[in-house]
This record gives structure tokens, C-alpha cells and sequence, in this order.
């Protein structure tokens, strides 16, 4: 079961541990003083998707994918004070990428049958944001917020002279 640990990176522990780099052919190693925590206890864990955490941009939370009983993967936030995990979308749907938070905070991005979406962390709701259908060229990747949070890019196949190429798009 994968759950969420934080480990607070204390720079010079780590220039200190010489060992901590180890040698060629040896994976890296924790430097000493270096401690996890584990954040959340859940139920079912995080989901099997491959993805990254996201912190909201005070830190207090952190974002994930989770299975909700369906079995769909729905946007999890996890309190970092507490460790409470829980679900907050309730999509019938399942989402099919990594998310992304926006720099103010606000929204999450990710993409699901084969569009990409925006969803509120206030109203909890989810808006489609582009109309692909299923027989458009696929979606791949996790869409991503422009720095100022004004725009978003997205990967797309495009289909040219016979050939088909990975593409960013944008919406503004």
C-alpha cells in the first residue's frame, strides 16, 4: 500500500554524511539525522497511477490520486498538520493523468477521457475545459499552469503528411 511520508531536508546533515553518496554501483542512502514521517494512514493507500505529490502553495496540504470504491481515481488531500487523508473530487469518472495545482492554489488540472479539466478546490467541482471526443488523437502526459497561473499547456498527437507527432498546445 503506498501512503505519504515527509521528510524534512536538512542540508548540511547531508553535506556532513560522506557516506550518505555512497560508491559506484551502490544506490544513495539516507544521511543520518535525516528521519521520515509517516503523513497519512488510509484505508486503500494512494492510486496505482504513477504520479507526484503536489503542496498547495501554504504547505498546509498535500494533494494525490486515491481509489474511490468504484475504483476510479479521484484528487485526495491530505492535511499536513494531521495526516487526514480523504478523497475530495466525486467524479463519475476516473482520472487518467498526474495533476497539477495551480501557483495561487485554487485549481487543480488533470486529464480524463481524453480532456483536459479544471478542478475547483473550493466548490469541489470539475469543468471540462477542452472537447475532444474518443476519436480524436489521444491527450498524453499532465497538463501544466503557466507560472502566473494564466495559462495552461497541454500534450496532444497531431497527425501531419501521415506521421503522428506529440504536440503542446495551449489554453489561455
Amino acid at each position: 500500500m503506498v501512503e505519504i511520508f515527509l521528510v524534512d531536508i536538512v542540508p548540511q546533515k547531508m553535506l556532513q554524511d560522506k557516506e550518505a553518496i555512497g560508491n559506484e554501483g551502490e544506490k544513495i542512502r539516507v544521511p543520518k539525522g535525516i528521519v521520515s514521517k509517516r503523513l497519512s494512514h488510509s484505508e486503500n493507500g494512494l492510486s496505482d497511477l504513477r504520479h507526484w505529490l503536489r503542496s498547495s502553495p501554504d504547505g498546509k496540504f498535500v494533494y494525490a490520486l486515491a481509489k474511490d470504491k468504484n475504483g476510479f481515481n479521484q484528487i485526495a488531500r491530505c492535511e499536513v498538520k494531521t495526516g487526514e487523508l480523504k478523497n475530495i473530487s466525486n467524479l463519475d469518472f476516473s482520472i487518467s493523468s498526474p495533476i497539477n495545482i495551480d501557483p495561487k492554489g485554487g485549481k487543480i488540472t488533470f486529464i480524463s477521457n481524453n480532456n483536459v479539466y479544471l478542478f475547483d478546490l473550493k466548490s469541489l467541482k470539475a469543468d471540462k475545459i477542452t472537447d475532444f471526443g474518443s476519436d480524436d488523437l489521444p491527450l498524453l502526459g499532465v497538463p501544466v499552469f503557466s507560472r502566473d497561473g494564466s495559462k495552461l499547456a497541454f500534450n496532444q498527437f497531431v497527425e501531419k503528411d501521415g506521421r503522428k507527432n506529440v504536440q503542446i498546445k495551449m489554453i489561455y
